[in-house]
């Protein structure tokens, strides 16, 4: 990081492969001029490397109309789509896309971004938008989220590459600090959420221009995709965690469905190699289930909010429920008793009803689980969980086949099979 306030910039054929140089040489050969911007070039400064998404800028030197700009761009995306034989995917305001070569390629043109400036509140994509074939570069980049992704790299002629950074981006990657580009960073609810995972995945500081004006976001249509999206780019302990202690300590105006979901503020010290498996709601879910930091009814509330289905919530509980019984059971006394029964006349044994709750809950969930067996906080649970598994191997086929035992006591029965067939197999059963 030393120096980076005078980085070396990289020739593209540092960057990029063969292929993808000619089809840059392609565009520029058009007339057009192509400049990388935004999460490639901040990457490279810090880490020499270049990622997988790739955002250029596209410009041609002289001024045109809007339409004739946006004219422009579509026959440029066609011809590059006829001549690599490309996939095309065309989004709002001028944007083209594709992927070529291993890499996820964005192009965008040069733009400004009106508000009304008015309104209490604005949602993600609450403005107007003007399309420039020629806006210069301080201009173009003030619409972006933070300094240090507001740096570009030019491409010019033999391969070489000029640094762009009106807004001093380089020096706030050097004082790993996350500084807003202008005046509008605080009308987007998402650059709220953007802000909490970058602070967490870089461990940049938040600047005191954002700080000192938290309070000026408005989180009050703050959709749960647009929330559940950026807390699973990171660790969704962590960002949970600022989420509502900035929301809270700023008085950030907050979605009322938010309310229910404030006992995440309570820690994140989840050990980093369990962090790592979390990467969506379901897996969250059952870490919190089986961590047991949180009570039942506050887990619901954000399966509830994630909009993840009962079944999947009351068969996890049913493991839990499941291991944490059969973790004191002995099972010899069971055996033995079952040896002897007659099972038209079975009493109804809790040992027995427990075993197989847990098997039905395990069945529904055995191949999920395989994912999320990691994710167990204790160490002893996972390892009763996988004897089980290999108890549960035991189980008869089909008790349709099984004589003499009335349909009500066949599952007792199944049970009892796979007792005895494991006790002799394995000569002992677990305590």
């Amino acid at each position: 990081m030393k120096g980076l306030g005078h980085p070396k910039i990289p020739s593209t054929d540092v960057l990029f492969s063969r292929e993808i140089i000619d089809l840059l040489n392609f565009i520029q050969a058009e007339g057009f001029i192509l400049t990388l911007v935004g999460g490639a070039v901040r990457d490279y400064l810090l880490y020499q490397k270049i990622p997988d998404d790739l955002d250029f800028e596209i410009r041609r030197p002289g001024e045109e109309s809007e339409d004739a700009w946006k004219n422009f761009l579509t026959s440029l995306a066609d011809d590059l789509r006829k001549k690599f034989h490309l996939k095309m995917e065309f989004l709002e305001f001028g944007i083209f896309k594709f992927f070529y070569h291993g890499k996820n390629f964005e192009f965008s043109s040069p733009r400004v971004e009106l508000f009304e400036e008015d309104k209490k509140k604005w949602n993600h994509k609450d403005f107007a938008v003007a399309l420039l074939s020629n806006l210069d570069y301080p201009a173009a980049f003030v619409r972006r989220d933070f300094t240090i992704n507001a740096i570009g790299f030019e491409l010019l002629e033999n391969r070489a590459m000029r640094l762009i950074d009106p807004l001093q981006g380089v020096l706030d990657l050097e004082r790993k600090v996350l500084r807003p580009c202008g005046s509008h960073f605080f009308k987007d609810p998402i650059r709220f959420l953007r802000l909490l995972r970058f602070a967490i995945n870089t461990g940049f500081e938040i600047s005191s221009e954002i700080r000192l004006k938290l309070d000026q976001f408005n989180l009050e249509d703050l959709t749960h995709s647009y929330f559940l999206k950026e807390a699973f780019k990171t660790n969704p302990l962590k960002f949970f965690r600022l989420f509502f202690h900035h929301v809270t300590q700023a008085f950030i105006t907050c979605n009322p469905q938010l309310v229910p979901l404030f006992f995440l503020a309570k820690d994140d010290d989840v050990p980093s190699e369990q962090a790592r498996q979390i990467k969506d709601e379901k897996s969250l879910i059952v870490w919190m289930i089986f961590s047991k930091r949180y009570l039942d009814k506050n887990i619901l509330e954000f399966a509830h909010y994630a909009k993840v289905n009962k079944t999947f919530m009351k068969n996890m509980f049913g493991l839990r429920d499941g291991l944490m019984s059969l973790l004191v059971m002995d099972l010899q006394p069971l055996l033995s008793l079952l040896t002897q029964a007659k099972f038209g006349e079975l009493p109804e044994q809790k040992d027995l009803v427990l075993i197989g709750d847990f098997y039905t809950s395990y069945k529904r969930s055995s191949k999920q689980m395989a994912a999320y067996l990691p994710l167990l906080p204790d160490p002893l649970l996972k390892r009763v969980y996988q004897l089980w598994e290999e108890i549960f191997s035991f189980y008869p086929r089909d008790l349709n086949t099984i004589g003499g035992i009335p349909p009500a006591s066949r599952k007792a029965y199944g049970i009892f099979l796979m007792l005895k067939n494991y006790h002799e197999t394995r000569q002992k059963l677990p305590k």
